[in-house]
């Protein structure tokens, strides 16, 4: 998960884009989150089998989200950006 969201940092720096940033920013917030909630769980895990067990559900899902949301991003794809005053008026 780290690695993912070395990956979406280090394309949003070269990219050098404000508006593209400020896009993806909560998504950035949210992969750091489940990162750290998942390092967390996972010093738990070592403290009991039903910790252990909630440990591997979330970061099973974690790891699912961080994974499209880095490929989101690393994407380029700026059409939201472009269109949103079409789209939202």
């Amino acid at each position: 998960m780290r690695s993912y969201l070395k990956d979406a940092i280090i394309y949003i720096q070269e990219k050098e884009d404000k508006s593209y940033q400020e896009y993806h920013e909560r998504r950035l917030v949210e992969m750091g989150n489940d990162t750290i909630i998942s390092f967390l769980l996972c010093i738990d895990a070592l403290k009991s089998e039903r910790k252990k067990k909630v440990a591997q559900l979330f970061i099973a899902k974690a790891l699912s989200r961080c994974r499209t949301t880095k490929d989101y991003i690393c994407s380029g794809d700026r059409s939201t950006i472009e269109f949103h005053n079409d789209v939202v008026g």
